[in-house]
């Protein structure tokens, strides 16, 4: 209690009095000390102070308030009301700084991953290791004080250290391979077990405070350990790889938002639809119709799912005008579950033959059989007449001859019960390609990805003519042939190098930010890689020099599957980050050698994009003529360099060198030396090569020279 009085000086002698009489006032420094304690004297105010312990019940302290509610120069405080108040501002600062240190956490770590994904991921285990710590002091009745509260910013603190670490060796080891994540976790946990140690020891100490500090601690760092090895590993795991192995394009959030919005409708629109197959039997009309009814809802149902990915393209090739007007057995390649929704997609009047698994599903099977689908498992002979009954009615069938999804991209054998349903009920065939949905949704995820899908109808095929054999054997092996040529003959008109920048590009995803950008910046600068994929043959053997991160072996590859790709490069970080991709097959090989040094094999093509200049040029000449040496009949040999006799336009290209260079994309071991026009002019003099030269670019000097084997 305090008090301000105008005869404070009398109160002060009084107490000077009473400490004489206390033999306490000869010594002065104590008497002063003393009285120090309870005597507040500044300029403003003059107070006595008093301490009044009252027991802890609620009554008696509320009876102290009411005691000195109507004095005006008394303050009561209590230290009780003191504490809590201060543990509230604590509480409310510490909610403050915890999020603004997430938001700085956030800021910098999308900074370094570049990625939204990443940072997400990383401050994941910090999120549920914080509600975990929480739930276990709520499970053990500890309450927060100002004593686990601070410790608790260090456990927080830790938390990001431990998920960066981990997620350090998962990224290491997806981009270069390199199965070191082991010694990150080592670090991890060895970090952790000295935090116990040295924080964790005064759970024996006798005073309580310290005791809240050791117990916050070994429950803090053991969650934020549990969590991050837990999660973490698996998340990323799913992120980037699938049954088969790596995703040829990992998740991203863009994504997963539209994947998880398409499995949204489609169970909404399952199950009203099964709804809907109880309630319609119920009504008054005739069945036909009603069943024509459902299969419109069925219809516009599959539109909402195909295309409230609007990111996706979809393309219809309709040259004929198919109407679905008269009845036919509808042939089509079986690459996705996407299939079945774009055949339903085209016309209302479908029916799919499925197999016993979907039509006895109990989310959407009631649909199925509603809508007349046919189970196909018992055979084709045993479904001829329920065939016969849903044609009668107008309606096509939808089989997939190939029996089962595939997702390699190529047509695989056809099972002729689909011509010998043709042939029994005397229908035609309609052929349907299918491309690109393997690409949305593969057969071994149930993930849905950004893709174009393109479904092209082929004339029809009256099997009566015997274009294709007189028997049904043959007439199944015809059929299949031109149905895979026309499938090819799609490919090379759509698999552009545009369509595949796409797949290449996102195989350099989640390797390091400045990757990313940088293989952005190339495919861009590049144009795709488009004039190289016009000058070389679709099938040959191409030795790619310098290769670099594989960026034009994956393209030209990907263009077209028969052209057999070598890339070499010297430096070993490229080689493993080029040949730990998920396009890479058979047909794409790296080899980390010195071009100068390296034994080189025979190929149709040899490639030298903006390499030579890196070599003095007698070591220039040396490679071009090592190159002409191993060179096929009829080979081709592409060389790319600046020309440094184009004076202003070299400026340009000397600016790219400075930056490529100084920024560790291109290990320089020699001063650089750009390539002349005339030495390559010499040398296909000498070779007797042609040579052709392509000027292409505005802002470099870079000039395209052809050399042909004549």
């Amino acid at each position: 209690m305090g008090f301000k009085t105008s005869a404070f000086d009398e109160f002060y002698q009084l107490l000077n009095k009473e400490f004489t009489t206390l033999d306490l006032a000869h010594t002065s420094p104590l008497n002063s000390m003393l009285l120090d304690n309870y005597l507040i004297d500044t300029d403003s105010l003059d107070a006595v102070i008093n301490v009044v312990k009252v027991n802890s019940k609620t009554a008696d302290i509320e009876a102290v308030y009411a005691a000195f509610e109507n004095q005006d120069k008394v303050w009561v405080i209590d230290k009780r009301l003191l504490t809590s108040g201060f543990m509230n501002i604590l509480n409310e600062n510490f909610n403050k700084l915890i999020f603004i240190s997430l938001s700085l956490v956030f800021i910098i770590l999308l900074l370094a991953y570049g990625r939204i994904e990443l940072t997400l991921l990383t401050m994941l285990p910090v999120v549920i290791s914080w509600i975990w710590t929480v739930g276990i002091m709520g499970l053990f009745g500890i309450s927060f004080n100002i004593f686990n509260v601070i410790i608790l910013t260090f456990i927080f603190g830790l938390g990001i250290d431990y998920s960066i670490f981990i997620m350090r060796g998962l990224l290491q080891n997806f981009k270069y391979g390199k199965s070191d994540s082991s010694s990150y976790k080592v670090s991890v946990i060895l970090s952790g077990i000295t935090t116990l140690l040295g924080i964790g020891v005064l759970i024996f100490a006798k005073h309580p405070a310290l005791r809240s500090i050791a117990t916050m601690s070994i429950i803090g760092i053991l969650s934020v350990i549990f969590i991050t090895f837990s999660i973490l590993p698996p998340i990323f795991k799913w992120l980037v790889t699938y049954q088969k192995g790596l995703r040829n394009r990992p998740v991203t959030l863009l994504d997963f938002l539209f994947s998880i919005l398409a499995m949204f409708v489609f169970m909404v629109g399952a199950v009203f639809m099964t709804l809907l197959s109880y309630i319609l039997p119920l009504l008054p009309g005739s069945t036909k119709k009603k069943k024509f009814f459902f299969h419109r809802i069925f219809r516009a149902l599959t539109w909402i799912l195909i295309y409230q990915n609007v990111l996706s393209k979809k393309i219809i090739i309709n040259p004929n005008g198919e109407d679905y007007s008269k009845p036919a057995i509808i042939i089509s390649n079986h690459q996705s579950h996407i299939d079945l929704m774009l055949m339903m997609l085209l016309n209302p009047r479908v029916i799919v033959l499925t197999n016993d698994r979907n039509y006895n599903n109990p989310v959407y099977g009631p649909a199925l059989k509603y809508a007349d689908f046919i189970p196909v498992d018992a055979g084709y002979e045993a479904i001829v007449e329920d065939v016969r009954k849903v044609v009668k009615d107008g309606y096509s069938v939808v089989v997939f001859p190939e029996g089962r999804r595939n997702d390699t991209g190529k047509i695989k054998r056809f099972h002729k019960g689909a011509f010998y349903l043709a042939e029994k009920l005397n229908l035609d065939i309609l052929p349907i390609i299918m491309h690109g949905s393997n690409q949305a949704l593969k057969k071994s995820e149930l993930f849905l990805k950004r893709g174009r899908s393109i479904t092209k109808f082929l004339p029809r095929i009256d099997l009566s003519k015997k274009e294709f054999g007189n028997t049904l054997k043959e007439q199944t092996k015809g059929i299949q042939k031109y149905f895979s040529d026309e499938y090819a003959k799609l490919r090379q008109a759509y698999e552009t190098p545009d369509y595949v920048k796409d797949f290449v590009v996102k195989n350099y995803l989640y390797k390091g930010a400045i990757l990313e950008w940088y293989t952005k910046i190339k495919f861009r600068l590049e144009d795709n890689y488009t004039i190289f994929n016009e000058i070389i043959p679709r099938q040959c053997n191409i030795t790619d020099l310098g290769c670099g991160y594989g960026y034009l072996a994956y393209s030209l590859n990907q263009v077209s599957e028969e052209r057999q790709m070598t890339g070499i490069d010297y430096d070993e970080d490229k080689i493993a980050v080029a040949t730990n991709c998920a396009l890479k097959n058979e047909n794409v090989n790296f080899v980390a050698a010195d071009i100068t040094q390296v034994d080189l094999d025979e190929s149709d093509v040899f490639i030298l994009l903006d390499v030579l200049h890196y070599l003095p040029e007698k070591l220039q000449i040396e490679v071009i003529e090592k190159c002409i040496e191993k060179l096929n009949k009829n080979g081709l040999i592409i060389i790319r360099d600046a020309d440094k006799s184009l004076e202003k336009r070299h400026k340009g290209t000397r600016l790219t060198e400075f930056f490529s260079t100084r920024f560790g994309f291109n290990k320089t071991k020699f001063k650089l030396e750009f390539v002349s026009r005339t030495m390559i002019e010499t040398i296909a003099t000498k070779h007797k090569l042609s040579l052709e030269i392509i000027d292409n670019t505005k802002r470099t000097s870079n000039l395209v020279y052809l050399l042909r084997n004549k």
